[in-house]
């Protein structure tokens, strides 16, 4: 068979392939349709239409909303939604509706994505660095705190940071969205902000490097069937001419690689460091000027042992003995820095959003937050005077044979999360 234009494919995306600041496609979907939305005409002996007619059947036979693609006046082999809107806005967000942690990621280029993959989309007028602000947020700890508590948990079990949670669109939609951020969004510029949205683009920039890094890379060969072929798809990595010599070679080209990509990780573990920090500060949930949150965009690597939350756990929640594990060889301004976070978890249980050790039933009393939603679809920036006209009183959800009291209630400004107590 005649092999299918690159043109006329995109790369299809599934959930689970939405993971750690990145995308990685390892299927490509038929897109028939021109830059203009019509559907493409293919002639009966092109190479798109030979594949597909293999599944015609199937495909006309489609339902969606009680009518077939034929009755609904569509063409058997187009899609049977498209929401042009996301197709056509670079300034999107994908992520995995169903996952450990939250994993929002930009996705600039045309894809198609399936049912676990929910667009997150700003207005087409948004500048990039909004973008990346949002990013920011989502991939925090404290919005997947958040998120934990409203959200549906699929798998729980003894080890809580494994548990999978069903991330719907209706829960990330109504994330407070903290005054900081929200300001900025509205095109006034915040030094917070502004940290935010260079540290998270530096994590996305680094994070297009994983998928490149992935074992399998290093025995794909240019002289291969389809290698002429495939050397025309978006986001090829050049392959190797000639195959390992030995088995020597192959174990140096395999250590090469997991350095490189420990490297590139230990990169994005110090942005991601820097970044729930500042979700802290911006939250309110750090006073100003508190020590341990610093408006720096320069980062050295880490390993996530070294993340505070880590030594933390290691030392039993001993603060001298947490100390003692930050590494001797680090500089004076780093170990204090760290010395100023172990404390900020030392003093207040509620601030370990860090540990990412949330069950959905572990309910605190409700928290005013100030704030904006963001809806997907679009980012709805609309701060009343005051920061936010807010949803008043608690709202319930069902948890077993009890009904609970669901967290963060919208209201109109920031009230310090430090101050929850548990019943």
């Amino acid at each position: 068979m005649p092999r299918i234009p690159i043109p006329s494919t995109v790369p299809y995306v599934p959930g689970e392939n939405v993971r750690n600041w990145s995308w990685e496609w390892r299927e490509l979907a038929i897109f028939p349709y021109d830059k203009n939305h019509a559907v493409r005409k293919y002639e009966l002996t092109s190479p798109e239409i030979r594949w597909l007619r293999k599944f015609r059947h199937k495909l006309e036979g489609r339902i969606y909303f009680g009518q077939t693609q034929t009755e609904r006046g569509l063409v058997w082999y187009e899609y049977g939604i498209v929401v042009w809107q996301n197709c056509d806005t670079p300034n999107k967000l994908i992520f995995a509706d169903l996952s450990t942690h939250g994993h929002f990621v930009r996705v600039a280029d045309l894809a198609a994505f399936n049912q676990h993959t929910p667009v997150l989309a700003l207005p087409s007028s948004s500048p990039e660095i909004d973008l990346h602000l949002v990013a920011a947020l989502m991939n925090s700890s404290t919005a997947l705190f958040w998120l934990k508590q409203v959200s549906y948990n699929r798998g729980a079990g003894e080890d809580e940071h494994r548990d999978r949670f069903e991330f719907m669109g209706g829960k990330v939609q109504e994330v407070p969205v903290p005054a900081p951020v929200a300001i900025s969004l509205k095109g006034k510029p915040t030094s917070l902000g502004q940290t935010l949205a260079k540290l998270a683009r530096a994590c996305w920039s680094a994070g297009q490097n994983i998928p490149q890094l992935n074992f399998r890379r290093l025995f794909a060969l240019s002289s291969e069937a389809y290698g002429a072929w495939n050397q025309g798809l978006p986001h090829f990595q050049v392959s190797k001419d000639e195959a390992f010599a030995d088995t020597e070679t192959a174990q140096q080209a395999r250590t090469k690689l997991t350095t490189n990509r420990d490297s590139v990780r230990n990169s994005m573990i110090a942005l991601q460091e820097e970044m729930d920090w500042l979700i802290y500060a911006a939250y309110g949930l750090l006073p100003a000027g508190h020590p341990a949150v610093r408006e720096q965009f320069e980062t050295i690597p880490l390993t996530r042992n070294e993340r505070p939350f880590v030594l933390w756990e290691k030392a039993g929640g001993d603060y001298n003995h947490a100390i003692a594990l930050i590494p001797s060889a680090w500089s004076a301004e780093r170990r204090t820095l760290w010395e100023a976070r172990l404390a900020a978890i030392r003093d207040n249980e509620h601030r370990r959003f860090g540990l990412r050790r949330f069950r959905a039933e572990r309910t605190p009393t409700p928290v005013e937050l100030s704030s904006t939603r963001i809806t997907v679809v679009d980012v709805s920036v609309s701060l009343p005077s005051a920061m936010g006209s807010g949803v008043p009183g608690r709202y319930l959800r069902q948890v077993g044979a009890h009904r609970v009291p669901r967290p963060p209630a919208i209201r109109k400004r920031v009230h310090s999360l430090w101050g929850w107590q548990h019943r």
